[in-house]
């Protein structure tokens, strides 16, 4: 299978995106196990709950998506500098042809529960930023904030 970083190099992401169904069965069990999450919340206390604080991104969705990049660098590097010692290689273009001086070191990656408690941690941190600047767009009505 082509990775999305040769794909995007080579020319051939959009055949690239055909070549799915090693991720099929998974894509359908994530799909029915959140369903299935949201039939078992609506209409409970924490249902109610986790929606008010869902809604709090949902109310600034570009705000929320310009900070968690950042957000996810740094904790990518920290990451890094624990797991391997090192971390040149986030701060150079991951796209550029292979055999750069600083190649990608073998391994590199973390299972999924990793990647969920990474997601999780950077929800709860932009938590209070989100709300801050939820209530800045409620109280002013600059044209641009809407956009933000």
């Amino acid at each position: 299978m082509v990775s999305t970083a040769d794909a995007f190099v080579h020319g051939a992401f959009i055949p690239s995106l055909q070549q799915v169904s090693a991720f099929a069965a998974v894509s359908a069990h994530n799909s029915r196990a959140s369903v299935f999450a949201l039939g078992l919340l609506d209409g409970s206390w924490a249902g109610a709950w986790l929606s008010s604080r869902l809604r709090v991104f949902g109310r600034v969705p570009l705000f929320y998506y310009l900070l968690h990049l950042p957000l996810l660098h740094v904790i990518a590097i920290l990451f890094a500098l624990l797991t391997y010692g090192d971390a040149s290689w986030l701060f150079h273009d991951l796209m550029a042809p292979k055999g750069l001086a600083h190649p990608i070191p073998s391994g590199y990656g973390y299972g999924l529960p990793v990647v969920y408690a990474v997601w999780l941690s950077a929800l709860v941190m932009l938590y209070p930023a989100c709300k801050w600047f939820g209530a800045v767009k409620k109280k002013r009505h600059e044209i641009i904030l809407r956009y933000l």
